[in-house]
């Protein structure tokens, strides 16, 4: 038995029991005028949502699965925060949150007592319910004018149907009862977490999905589903989107910048051709073709073998597309089907295209989540958080009759939501990962959390360093959020992204899409009686990156080709002027102190890498990371530059004199997102550069079910 340390750092022998954030856990718990939905991990008091950070939701789950016995604190950091290492004060910060969002009172506690130095207990009387499993009935028929539908049996009753064959989530093919739709969930090596979306193969005999393990390392893994263990595919670091070739034989997907593929016989990896900002997806035909696009470009299609890319679909940009996403080739392999992302809401929808021609046509009118060809002739979608089937006819290229329930409504995002299917098994995988913002010294270690009421990302100190601007995607709690660190408190303040702070802490300028559904650039009032103005218009996506004390505003935007470049802002007179634009990507740019340098990121030698540049007139020029980084922020005297490697290490040069840069020096590696470019920043250090609040992830939250004969009705 392996033995494990504690948070509080104290050898722990005992068996690693399961972590509740990856527990499908459908029933609901009732006490007093509160309901906790352990499916949706949402707390609602009178049945009005009560906003809780992602660990608070879980420490009440915990609690309340214990209720009347003691939970001990070492118990609670085990099983709430499984892969970071956090202190009492993590704990009592959200346990006081907790109280706070119950209106329960330490002294006189009527849900939760303190047991001193050892724990908690929950104390209120609780009901719970359980949705009961309803059995789908094994007749293709249906009563006219309703949905079939096939709804996933629990985990616990697969279980019993397949017994212990399903170890590490195996299913035995064959082994399932034709006729009634099953469901397992996989279920990772110890260490891994699921980070990124799976699939099943063609022919159904494996899964694929992406993975990090202990190192914070994300790859691909692939697993028989007639064995027990999942293996990882070497050279696929920083993989995401992966897809299958026909025969199931190979596997694309994008990582550092390409479009890459693995054969599984071999192990090779083959670099195919270099892709723009967010891939949003692969094909890989029968003809030996892969089409992949990204967030904010048109569709693309190369050889498997070699070759040059080119371009198989037009961004209409007089109907305001900007991107064709999700691409999938249909059996004849010269017709695929994608979806057109638009500010225009008319223009939305799911589109056939050819690679004989330029013309398209709608399929489907709307916005569709997770839209999948099925080779069983479905077109397979999320609407409404539902998973849907719809017969399509591969002659007439247009769905068919009634679309199919396949699912009860799920309790994600439905931007992350993933689906893909053979003629037996559909995969479903989703679940956001969790996010908190952490206080870390420079060796790595925590230092306690900043309790708010949503997931937040990219933190901003106000001047003096007593308050915090971030921004939160969260479906429910979007928007600007403003932290008083003093006091505690937080507050959603408006809609909109990436918040930065004005020279003096009186103003913030963000990005919003309340004009037309693209990033424009705003600056708050200060009073709220007063509009807040609209500083950089146009159908370009665009965030600020930094505002110097000289008033020289650094924002990034999308040029036409959908490459990022860097931009000046100067906001009393709203003129911006581009500073640099080359064919690579430049961006997260951030001034000196002194006025003197730039540091930002570029690609432009296929890799992301941090450069200082003489500023604010472009000119001398130096390369700041070696092996890759990303996220440059400065020290406030401006003799330390920070930036953030490929492997997540928050780096330290020194710079002294006329910018002479020092060699780099890893300072530790942060539980941040992989992705170096998703956010403007994922850590923010003080002032003196004594401590970092980092965006800390936790994938613990996804999740990949697998439904068996889904088409049985």
């Amino acid at each position: 038995m392996k033995s494990r340390r504690t948070a509080s750092g104290d050898r722990d022998d005992r068996p690693a029991g399961p972590v509740l954030a990856a527990v499908a856990h459908d029933a609901s718990f009732v006490f007093e005028n509160f309901r906790l939905d352990g499916a949706k991990r949402r707390l609602y008091r009178d049945e009005r949502l009560v906003a809780l950070p992602a660990n608070a939701i879980e420490t009440l789950l915990l609690l309340i699965e214990h209720r009347g016995h003691l939970v001990e604190k070492d118990e609670l950091m085990r099983r709430v925060w499984p892969r970071t290492y956090v202190g009492d004060d993590s704990v009592a910060q959200c346990i006081s949150v907790l109280r706070h969002a119950l209106g329960d009172n330490a002294a006189n506690p009527e849900f939760i007592v303190t047991v001193p130095r050892q724990g908690y207990r929950f104390i209120a009387t609780v009901t719970e319910a359980t949705a009961e499993a309803a059995v789908p009935s094994a007749s293709p028929s249906t009563t006219a004018g309703q949905h079939s539908r096939w709804v996933m049996w629990p985990i616990v009753v697969v279980a019993v149907v397949i017994g212990a064959a399903l170890g590490n989530g195996v299913f035995v093919r064959g082994s399932a009862s034709h006729g009634t739709p099953l469901r397992f969930r996989e279920y990772l090596p110890d260490g891994v977490v699921l980070s990124g979306g799976g699939g099943v193969s063609p022919d159904g005999q494996r899964l694929v999905y992406v993975a990090r393990d202990a190192s914070g390392q994300a790859r691909l893994w692939v697993r028989k589903l007639d064995g027990t263990n999942a293996r990882e595919l070497a050279g696929t670091t920083n993989a995401v989107l992966p897809f299958w070739s026909p025969d199931g034989s190979a596997i694309g997907f994008f990582a550092d910048r390409w479009v890459k593929t693995i054969h599984l016989s071999t192990g090779v990896v083959q670099p195919l051709a270099k892709v723009l900002l967010v891939p949003t997806g692969g094909s890989w035909s029968r003809e030996g073709l892969i089409l992949y696009g990204t967030r904010t470009s048109a569709l693309n299609v190369i050889p498997v073998d070699g070759g040059s890319a080119r371009p198989v679909t037009v961004l209409d940009q007089g109907a305001q597309e900007y991107g064709h996403t999700r691409p999938q080739f249909l059996p004849d392999g010269r017709h695929f089907l994608y979806t057109v992302v638009s500010t225009n809401a008319a223009r939305r929808g799911l589109y056939l295209g050819s690679l004989d021609s330029l013309e398209t046509r709608r399929v489907l009118e709307g916005s569709y989540a997770a839209v999948t060809y099925s080779p069983t002739g479905h077109l397979l979608f999320v609407k409404n958080r539902i998973v849907m089937a719809q017969r399509f006819d591969e002659t007439s290229f247009a769905p068919t009759g009634t679309p199919a329930q396949l699912t009860e409504a799920l309790p994600w995002d439905p931007r992350e939501i993933t689906i893909s299917a053979s003629d037996r098994l559909l995969a479903i995988s989703g679940g956001a990962p969790s996010h908190q913002l952490q206080w870390l010294d420079r060796a790595g270690h925590a230092l306690g959390a900043v309790e708010t009421s949503a997931p937040l990302h990219t933190p901003a100190f106000s001047p003096d360093g007593s308050q915090l601007v971030a921004s939160s995607d969260d479906p429910d709690l979007a928007g600007v959020w403003l932290l008083d660190l003093r006091r505690g408190s937080s507050s959603r303040i408006t809609d909109g992204i990436v918040p930065y702070w004005s020279p003096a802490g009186d103003r913030i300028v963000y990005s919003s899409t309340r004009r037309a559904g693209v990033l424009d650039i705003y600056l708050s009032s200060g009073a709220s009686n007063t509009p807040d103005t609209l500083l950089v218009e146009n159908n370009l996506s665009k965030g600020v990156t930094d505002w110097s004390a000289r008033g020289q505003m650094v924002f990034s935007m999308a040029n036409p080709q959908g490459n990022i470049d860097i931009w000046l802002l100067d906001p009393q007179t709203k003129h911006a002027t581009p500073w640099v634009q080359t064919p690579a990507n430049e961006m997260q740019g951030r001034i000196s102190p002194d006025g003197r340098w730039l540091a930002y990121t570029s690609d432009e030698t296929g890799r992301w890498q941090v450069y200082l540049q003489s500023f604010p007139q472009p000119g001398m020029k130096r390369a700041v990371s070696i092996l890759g980084g990303a996220q440059p922020a400065w020290r406030a005297d401006g003799k330390e530059l920070f930036y953030l490697t490929p492997e997540g290490v928050i780096t330290s040069v020194t710079v002294s004199g006329d910018a002479q840069l020092a060699s780099p020096k890893p300072l530790f590696r942060a539980p941040v997102s992989s992705d170096l470019v998703k956010w403007r920043n994922t850590y923010a250090p003080t002032g003196d550069g004594q401590r970092f609040l980092v965006d800390a992830v936790d994938d613990a939250g996804r999740v990949l079910d697998t439904i068996v004969d889904w088409q049985n009705r």
